[in-house]
């Protein structure tokens, strides 16, 4: 199944080419990846290359860049010669926590060589701290965030309880009960500031944006496409994720729907990739995820 393409609602394989001309349509494009996967990367890579070559000029906005860099990204952008490595140094990369500069350079690159703008779509790190924290001398700043994106609406019993269900096993199984809730609310708060960022982004005029994000908050059911806003946001939306075959374990599209929790998989078209080596995460970050319960304001894993 490695580099096959699925439509979910046709239920069929379609081609690059026939990606192409879906792509030509939808305001939004989610590209949902796994964080330290290089051909994840390499792939939106080329969905930004498909996009450039049809006429489209999106503008890209970037999970793994908080609104904070967006005036130095905004100057970089702004120089004549904004180099991928300049562009590293001015969102202070290798500090910031993601994985390595080298697995996401290519759709950097792709963005930046094409000249499109670049978006910082996430919430900084101290917001994300108050809004997960429960501390009562900022309960007012919290509650203005809260109101601000949107997160009065409570989710769904049965969506809480999958998110809630995603979040402990992503976190091993050791992020304890009671943090749960915060932890909820970040992600929640997320992907509510992502879907504001896009819609400001496209504006009046409906420019098209393209968004590099983790598949969690690329799913069309409780991700990023259900706090838009606009009328019609969600219809002029296309989710693509990329992925990990595992044929030892899954033979087929519905196998990979298990994942997430349901018959369907959660996304419009779903990219087959290989699998990337990695060191079993429970074991390499285990003291982080045990102090989770210690920390007042959470902690966001990477």
């Amino acid at each position: 199944m490695v580099g096959r393409i699925y439509d979910v609602a046709r239920a069929s394989y379609i081609s690059e080419q026939a990606l192409a001309a879906r792509l030509a349509g939808p305001r939004f494009v989610l590209l949902g990846e796994q964080h330290d996967n290089p051909f994840h990367h390499l792939l939106q890579a080329r969905v930004i290359s498909l996009l450039v070559a049809s006429g489209i000029r999106p503008a890209v906005a970037f999970e793994m860049l908080a609104t904070d860099h967006a005036g130095a990204i905004r100057d970089c952008q702004s120089e004549p010669h904004c180099t991928v490595e300049e562009f590293r140094h001015v969102v202070e990369w290798d500090d910031s926590g993601w994985p390595a500069w080298q697995l996401f350079e290519p759709v950097f690159r792709a963005a930046i060589n094409a000249r499109l703008p670049i978006v910082a779509a996430d919430l900084t790190s101290d917001t994300i701290q108050l809004i997960m924290a429960s501390d009562a001398d900022r309960a007012a700043a919290r509650a203005a965030w809260i109101g601000y994106l949107g997160l009065e609406r409570s989710m769904p019993p049965a969506e809480r309880t999958e998110l809630a269900e995603e979040i402990r096993e992503s976190h091993c199984n050791l992020a304890p009960d009671d943090v749960l809730p915060r932890m909820i609310r970040g992600q929640r708060a997320r992907d509510a500031h992502l879907a504001l960022m896009l819609e400001r982004t496209a504006g009046a005029r409906g420019t098209p944006v393209v968004l590099i994000a983790g598949f969690g908050h690329t799913r069309t059911d409780r991700g990023v496409p259900s706090y838009f806003t606009y009328a019609g946001a969600r219809d002029a939306t296309l989710s693509l994720a990329f992925i990990e075959v595992d044929d030892d374990k899954e033979r087929g599209p519905s196998d990979y729907a298990r994942r997430f929790g349901g018959a369907v998989l959660p996304f419009d078209i779903v990219w087959f990739t290989e699998e990337t080596e990695r060191e079993d995460p429970c074991k390499v970050h285990r003291e982080a995820l045990e102090a989770i319960g210690n920390k007042p304001t959470g902690t966001r894993e990477k």
